[in-house]
């Protein structure tokens, strides 16, 4: 019953992902701004999976890892995710808040050498409010949605090698808007708009393998890779342009005999298509030592075609995008009884990526550090997990924006057993 009610719960909160959870003018372009992969774990450690293999967790940046989890285990992991952005121009600067849910995932085995799991988290979003003027003119736009992550995973496992591979489906809906008028004096004449919305899905397959190799008695190597594929994307795409004041008529008003003015709404252009586009490729490679479980050191490496893409009716020019990430893990002493702090996971790293923006000739980089805390329960194997990012984005040279950010996830790793029923004498 209580893991029926975990399912429920979980299909229930799938409506919260929908929400726009970013103000950032660069998810202007492209599918907006991709969010940075992986759970608590991954985010704690800079943004490592590749190569990593935890147990009593779960890492969905390699499906491999699942093989990891223990035969009659169930892990349960849902998260909330918050950030706290401060936006810098050479002249001006905004802050934002937000929150949303951040991910719901489960693990569970099928049999002793095939490990499942399946969950939901955002994939990109996008939600941007800009005002721009320039000489006469006056341009506005503004942007809400997102896309949504979709994965059903299964791994296998033949002595120390694990592979592994994930259904994904992507979902969701981007809107968009801009308007542009030439001013005179207080009044804004002749504006017009231009409304987009594309209704995206797609389905990919990402493919991993990890080999775990013993070294001596107190270190052991893992090494992972991953392959997602070349996926078809559909978009259902409606473009409006209109002009909202392109004519003005005067009438008299019957009852009171005052004269008034009516508005037209002249439509210039009028596309309602399907679009067969395809996401590019992803490759990446990843590494971990693990010292007596009490340090794990990992670090990872991937790229991604994004220069290929095409957006609908867009003028933005996607480049390929490059992540390099490096993570520790430290935990004094898992089997401690004595001494619960001695228990605690300590995560740290950093990361650097090339993303695939690439805005007045320069490519927009992020970069930044993380840390995090996984605090177990007393008494089983279920874990209270923290991450927390500090990074930057962008930069004030060239006439861009920076983005100085703080990003926050909490996620509840629950631990129980599966297809085991307790008996009474």
């Amino acid at each position: 019953m209580r893991k029926i009610l975990v399912i429920i719960i979980s299909f229930l909160s799938t409506a919260a992902f929908s929400q726009t959870n970013t103000s950032s003018p660069y998810s202007r372009y492209g599918l907006g701004e991709l969010t940075h992969p992986g759970l608590s774990i991954n985010k704690g450690m800079g943004g490592t999976g590749i190569g990593l293999r935890i147990p009593n967790s779960i890492n969905i940046l390699n499906p491999a890892s699942y093989t990891v989890q223990d035969t009659l285990s169930f892990i349960f992991d849902f998260g909330i995710y918050s950030n706290n952005t401060t936006y810098k121009t050479s002249s001006q600067n905004s802050k934002d808040n937000r929150a949303s849910l951040d991910h719901i995932v489960m693990g569970m085995p099928i049999t002793k050498w095939w490990k499942s799991s399946i969950g939901l988290l955002t994939y990109s979003k996008m939600g941007y409010d800009i005002i721009n003027y320039q000489d006469l003119f006056v341009n506005t736009y503004k942007g809400t949605g997102g896309v949504n992550k979709f994965f059903i995973g299964n791994a296998f496992k033949i002595k120390d090698f694990s592979v592994g591979v994930n259904f994904n489906v992507l979902f969701g809906s981007l809107e968009q808007n801009h308007s542009y008028a030439y001013e005179k004096t207080e009044e804004s004449l002749f504006p017009t708009e231009r409304y987009q919305q594309q209704a995206i899905r797609s389905t990919s397959l990402t493919f991993g393998m990890q080999y775990d190799l013993k070294l001596s008695e107190n270190w052991s190597m893992v090494l992972g890779g991953t392959f997602e594929n070349r996926s078809r994307l559909i978009s259902k795409n409606i473009l409006l342009v209109k002009n909202a004041f392109s004519s003005i008529d005067t009438f008299p008003n019957p009852y009171t005999g005052e004269t008034s003015q009516r508005y037209s709404l002249d439509t210039i252009s009028y596309i309602n298509e399907k679009i067969k586009n395809h996401l590019p490729v992803n490759y990446g490679l990843g590494i971990s030592l693990n010292f007596k479980n009490k340090i794990i050191i990992a670090a990872d490496y991937s790229t991604q075609s994004w220069s290929k893409y095409k957006s609908f009716n867009s003028f933005d020019k996607l480049v390929d995008s490059r992540y390099l990430n490096f993570g520790i893990q430290f935990t004094p002493d898992e089997k401690a009884i004595r001494s619960y702090w001695k228990r605690i996971n300590i995560r740290t790293g950093f990361y650097t990526n090339d993303t695939y923006l690439k805005l007045k000739g320069h490519q927009i980089q992020d970069y930044g550090l993380s840390f995090g805390l996984r605090f177990p329960f007393k008494g089983n194997k279920s874990a209270l997990q923290l991450s927390y990012e500090y990074g930057k984005r962008g930069t004030t040279n060239f006439n861009l924006l920076q983005e100085n950010y703080h990003f926050f996830t909490l996620s509840l790793s629950l631990y129980d057993f599966w297809f085991i029923q307790s008996k009474f004498d």
